[in-house]
């Protein structure tokens, strides 16, 4: 399947047409990531007498799984940065897939521990958040629904895997249930081949700059961010700043704003594009900082 088309800076959105469908896949791996962490309380009975655990050892199943799924956001992220949405979905959905049917075998909680919560954790993990970042190329008007229709997977499955599971428990047993949702975790896969990439090119490359050069302006932004952002929000709680929140918000938006509209002006100093670059994701890190430490600040522009 060829990738999605894109105007000539690879920036534009497409809002529709092949966008729907990505929402589709999107829609089926986030609702397997936040639904069965939840549905598999269902088994905790049986799986507890058959092993004779303890509540609080079953208990230890989704809390494993909930935390390598959030734990594993920032490796997942980087993953998506690399190699696109689709094959990390598709990898993500075959480690779900894989986990539940080994762990059908298992004869210890450990095993369990390491089958469903790790493996599966980090499975859903990798779903979770490639779903998460396709939506956002494919879509700009309409990215709030988008959104919202991907999001609604969770709900949606919640409601269908609940009944479901407890028909699977009394017809086939914990461990039948296991190979059977192991099978229907793999149509996660189905739904990463939904996520073809769009075409998209680097703006630095594109100005003749190095690959690795253009991999260190991400770097210097983000260590810049780094040290913004809790310097910001301590400035933010203090006494004399802390009323006037508002305007320091407002300062903050228009400076990136200001940053933004100055970027374009790399084009007229050719020779000395990397420094420009680099002073730019420097500023950019600043205003980033500022605009994201500010927001649900009490008594700020969100706060109550």
């Amino acid at each position: 399947m060829s990738p999605a088309p894109a105007d000539e800076l690879g920036r534009k959105p497409l809002d529709g047409g092949w966008g729907w469908m990505v929402v589709v896949g999107a829609h089926i791996s986030i609702g397997f990531a936040y639904s069965t962490p939840k549905v598999l309380s269902i088994f905790y009975k049986e799986i507890q007498e058959n092993l004779g655990a303890s509540s609080s050892e079953i208990a230890w199943i989704s809390s494993i799984m909930l935390a390598a799924m959030y734990a594993g956001g920032p490796v997942s992220s980087m993953l998506v940065t690399r190699f696109g949405s689709r094959p990390i979905v598709m990898a993500g959905g075959l480690m779900c897939g894989v986990s539940m049917v080994t762990a059908s075998f298992g004869n210890s909680m450990v095993y369990l521990y390491l089958c469903i919560g790790i493996i599966g954790g980090c499975g859903l993990s990798l779903n979770l958040n490639a779903s998460l970042t396709i939506i956002s190329k494919y879509f700009l008007v309409k990215r709030p629904l988008a959104n919202g229709l991907a999001m609604a997977g969770s709900p949606v499955f919640l409601c269908l895997l609940a009944p479901l599971n407890q028909y699977l428990l009394y017809t086939y047993g914990w461990r039948g249930s296991f190979l059977i949702l192991g099978g229907l975790m793999l149509n996660c896969c189905v739904a990463g081949a939904l996520m073809r990439p769009v075409i998209a090119s680097s703006y630095a490359i594109d100005q003749g700059v190095e690959e690795f050069s253009a991999a260190y302006l991400l770097t210097i932004m983000g260590f810049v961010d780094m040290f913004v952002r809790p310097a910001t929000g301590l400035i933010a709680s203090s006494k004399r700043v802390r009323p006037r929140i508002q305007y320091f918000f407002s300062f903050a938006l228009v400076f990136t704003g200001t940053v933004h509209l100055l970027c374009p002006t790399i084009t007229v100093f050719k020779s000395y594009s990397y420094s420009f670059l680099a002073t730019y994701a420097v500023f950019f890190g600043i205003g980033f900082g500022m605009v994201f430490a500010y927001i649900r600040m009490p008594d700020g522009p969100d706060g109550k």
